[in-house]
């Protein structure tokens, strides 16, 4: 359904936190709504009777369901997955370097398949409520730009309506070390959104001049960067500390910078140097993107209290690094919640904040989504209240993205 003008009616909105005598959070308030959308933005919220001169709109019916922001999966990589082929385990005990050289074998044996496989994932990230994402495309000397322009011609002629997306050139093999400097310009120059960047120092074996090039990429085109840094401890340090300079010496890029992974910041935490790496990048702007892994706990609670940016990925899904993706931010956020061991009304309503950059209540329970004319970016559950939703990473209904329907649960599903 395009996205025109139309009422979205029998939803449930959030209102408010339910207290017992002692004031203690007990549950969510809800009241039955309806929103008028109009060229993707919501023009109106009724709580009561609709207006006369709006009685004749198109309806769509919620049946009853709990309307929440749309999803964001802010890190996923659609051109190189096992999703949507034959089961395929990942490989074990490999190094980042070992990986890469797994992939530069993989990605032609893959080439066949790279449209199928994102439509794929495309259907089920949809089917999970997501309303936008930010894609990482390879450009390497084993593919050129091939993945790029695929993809991006999957996006902008079938998926367009579904989501809203970005898409970053990612140098997996190394700016470097797989001279990739010349590809990266030619899909900077053909519109590619952000520079994408991998542990500068372990894979491309120079730390400053990996990450100056990425700078200067960056600055030469306009656009943002993203990078992808798994080092740990000292090495990664570095690499933060070294970022931190070149931000302050190119302000212009400020607000500008995402570290996906960070693994290091685990490390900086138990090292009790949280809060100064936390002020800078909060001053700096610089974004932290998470998959959420298990094997230790990322201080992603703690960096959102200190104002950075946190947001959700779910990676690659299936494919030779790990076979567990479930292209669900809901139940990544899930997992944030049992590694925090959040399990009140209140914590639990809290955790959605990762999956969809705002909640509906603020922290004192009052409403601040949805306002006129946000973005009808809208993902509806079949559940009572958001922190139900992150406890039993609830069926979703009805996925929205700018007003436009771009999944529906229908009774065989």
């Amino acid at each position: 359904m395009s996205s025109n003008t139309y009422l979205l009616k029998n939803i449930l909105l959030e209102i408010g936190f339910l207290h017992n005598d002692a004031g203690h959070i007990i549950g969510t308030k809800t009241q039955r709504a309806a929103l008028h959308i109009d060229q993707g933005r919501i023009k109106d919220i009724f709580w009561d009777a609709i207006p006369d001169e709006l009685i004749d709109l198109k309806i769509v019916d919620g049946s009853g369901a709990l309307a929440l922001p749309g999803i964001k999966d802010a890190h996923i990589h659609l051109d190189k997955t096992y999703y949507g082929g034959p089961w395929t385990a990942a490989e074990e005990n490999k190094t980042v370097l070992d990986m890469i050289a797994l992939e530069k074998a993989l990605l032609r044996q893959q080439a066949p398949f790279v449209v199928q496989r994102a439509k794929a994932i495309l259907d089920l990230i949809r089917s999970k409520g997501t309303t936008r994402f930010f894609n990482h495309c390879n450009v390497d000397r084993t593919i050129g730009i091939h993945h790029f322009e695929t993809i991006q011609k999957l996006l902008t002629e079938e998926f367009s309506k579904h989501f809203s997306f970005q898409t970053a050139a990612f140098p997996q093999h190394g700016l470097f070390r797989d001279d990739a400097v010349p590809l990266m310009k030619d899909v900077l120059q053909m519109g590619c959104d952000v520079v994408g960047g991998l542990d500068p120092n372990a894979v491309d074996g120079n730390l400053e001049k990996s990450l100056e090039m990425t700078f200067q990429l960056a600055l030469d085109y306009h656009k943002g960067i993203d990078l992808h840094l798994h080092e740990r401890h000292d090495a990664g340090k570095k690499t933060l500390n070294y970022l931190f300079k070149l931000l302050e010496q190119n302000p212009s890029l400020q607000q500008n910078v995402t570290i996906s992974h960070a693994f290091v910041l685990h490390d900086i935490h138990q090292d009790g140097q949280l809060l100064d790496f936390a002020s800078q990048m909060q001053s700096l702007g610089v974004k932290l993107v998470s998959s959420v892994p298990i094997q230790f706990r990322m201080p992603l609670a703690e960096l959102h209290e200190h104002g950075v940016v946190v947001e959700l990925g779910t990676d690659s899904i299936t494919d030779h690094w790990t076979p567990f993706g479930q292209g669900d931010i809901i139940e990544r956020a899930n997992v944030i919640a049992q590694l925090y061991g959040w399990a009140s009304e209140y914590h639990l309503s809290r955790a959605l904040y990762f999956a969809t950059g705002m909640t509906p209540l603020n922290n004192e329970g009052l409403l601040q989504w949805p306002m006129k004319e946000d973005c009808a970016d809208i993902t509806l559950f079949d559940a009572s209240c958001s922190a139900e939703v992150i406890a039993r990473i609830s069926p979703r209904t009805m996925t929205m993205s700018r007003g436009n329907i771009s999944w529906q649960r229908h009774e065989n599903n």
